[in-house]
């Protein structure tokens, strides 16, 4: 042992500290896995945090204490980074994290090559680089992270304990890499650590049903990919696996249940097989059920348990369906943080449900929610995100159905009254004005100014001349200058147009002769 001169007081913080680092080293991740799955009010969280935090200040003291030449020091250090990489991934401070990397940058420095400890301490290197990639982003982490698996997969003798997890680390690495740059290379380099890993992994090991979870995550990307049936099947084999070999009350179970449905719904998606569709409802209602509120994963279980129901609505027609799927969905919205960057999903999901139910019931107010979040998800979708267009697609088609309901609650109106009652008209009117403020006032002035027009010429037209009143839409969705010129004074006799013609004639520049709305063919 190199020798140490120093007071019986550093002897003694020395002594300390290394039982305080054996008993945080002995300390299992799937213990602080749960306790981090429990959520900030959780009963152990507060102890957890105070003994954590006991054990780096006794670590970052046996590290200091400890000589650069002491064999020990490698493993004390990566000791020291796993236990700031755990505190990380408990309280999120990201300072803690490149502290980990730090740490475990040294203690692969001073390992020796050849020493046994090399691979592991590699390992943990690779898992923090790449839990900074999952934090920040920036790709150089991430290729850092396999770098250091795949040494760590090399250097580790064939038949080692810790061989199926190096190479599951690797594997998940490879398909976080996949799912970022679309090269396919990564994928099939992911499936193939993966399938190394089971195969290894033996049976009834704790690891296993982890093992075979990400395995079948792979293979459905890799048939999202490519198409491929035989892929899916795969998936759906591992994932099944992975469940049945999971206990209940396991804080991995909902992850297995959600990524099982997934795979049972594309496999309906491709095959029209209502079976799949009920395995698909059945494994997401487990999920959504097991996974605690305040779960990062709990407004994805959600929405897809609504895009099941959704998919069974279409299929069978069933109205309760649809309001099973629009709940599911308005919770996973509800749940989502604001700037997530799932909540444009969710929100345009949220809105073709809500359409979905208008035109199977006629209600206005449907509609209203639909455009409402579809809105939302079209302001929240960064632009030159490929969604974008689509998401302003679906909100004029709304408005366009909107229109067309409220043309035909005002023929309706002229052609056979109700004496004694509000005109239906009006009661559109009433509707409109109630509706909150939006951002694409353009299409919501359109919508208006072909009420006003379709009654201005039911005044002036016998009822027989209704049939041949049409209004047709063009895809272009451009208002003429001409025609809103001659359309504003019959508009600001209404007053719930004034707000609005003022901000879209304050929009109109001479350099933007066009509006990106809807178009008058009269």
């Amino acid at each position: 042992m190199a020798s140490h001169t120093g007071s019986n007081t550093d002897e003694e913080d020395l002594a300390l500290a290394l039982r305080l680092s054996q008993l945080s080293s002995d300390a299992s991740d799937e213990h602080v896995s749960r306790l981090y799955r429990a959520g900030p009010a959780s009963p152990l969280s507060v102890p957890h945090q105070n003994s954590l935090n006991e054990a780096i200040t006794a670590m970052q003291q046996a590290v200091r204490l400890t000589p650069d030449a002491h064999p020990n020091k490698p493993g004390r250090l990566s000791n020291l980074g796993n236990s700031f990489r755990r505190r990380f991934e408990r309280l999120g401070n990201v300072a803690d994290l490149h502290e980990a990397i730090t740490m475990m940058q040294q203690a692969v420095r001073l390992t020796p090559d050849g020493h046994p400890d090399q691979p592991g301490h590699l390992n943990n290197l690779g898992m923090s680089f790449k839990s900074r990639f999952e934090r920040l982003g920036d790709l150089a982490d991430l290729n850092e992270a396999i770098m250091a698996m795949q040494q760590a997969v090399r250097l580790t003798p064939h038949g080692h304990p810790n061989e199926p997890g190096c190479l599951n680390n690797l594997g998940m690495s490879f398909q976080i890499r996949f799912e970022r740059l679309g090269d396919l290379a990564d994928l099939i380099e992911a499936i193939t650590a993966m399938q190394q890993a089971v195969r290894l992994i033996p049976d009834g090991h704790p690891d296993k049903p982890g093992c075979l979870n990400y395995l079948g995550m792979s293979f459905q990307s890799r048939f999202e990919r490519l198409g491929d049936l035989g892929d899916l099947d795969e998936a759906i084999t591992a994932t099944k696996q992975a469940v049945h070999l999971t206990p209940y009350g396991h804080p991995n179970k909902p992850e297995c249940l959600s990524n099982l449905g997934i795979s049972f719904q594309s496999r309906f998606e491709r095959l029209g097989d209502l079976g799949d569709l009920y395995e698909a409802i059945t494994a997401t209602k487990q999920a959504v059920r097991l996974t605690p509120y305040g779960h990062p994963d709990k407004p994805e279980c959600l929405s897809n348990l609504g895009i099941s129901f959704q998919s069974r609505f279409e299929r069978l027609g069933d109205l309760a369906d649809l309001d099973a799927a629009i709940t599911a969905t308005k919770q996973a919205v509800r749940l989502t943080p604001d700037g997530h960057p799932s909540q444009p999903v969710y929100l345009n999901n949220l809105g073709n449900s809500f359409r979905r139910r208008f035109e199977r019931l006629r209600d206005l107010a449907d509609l209203d929610e639909a455009i409402t979040a579809m809105e939302q998800a079209f302001r929240l979708t960064p632009d030159g995100h490929p969604d974008k267009p689509a998401y302003l697609n679906r909100l004029g088609i709304f408005f366009q159905s909107q229109f067309e309901r409220l043309e035909g609650l005002v023929m309706s109106d002229r052609d056979g009254t109700d004496q004694g009652k509000p005109s239906v008209s009006q009661q559109a009117r009433n509707f409109i004005s109630k509706c909150p403020p939006r951002r694409v006032l353009m299409s919501k002035l359109t919508c208006l100014c072909h009420l006003s027009v379709v009654e201005h010429r039911l005044v002036h037209r016998p009822p027989g001349a209704l049939r041949h009143l049409h209004w047709q839409p063009t895809n272009t969705l451009i208002i003429q200058r001409r025609v809103m010129i001659c359309l504003i004074p019959m508009i600001l006799m209404i007053p719930i147009f004034k707000a609005i013609v003022s901000e879209v004639l304050e929009l109109w520049t001479p350099k933007r002769p066009k509006f990106p709305s809807l178009c008058f063919n009269f």
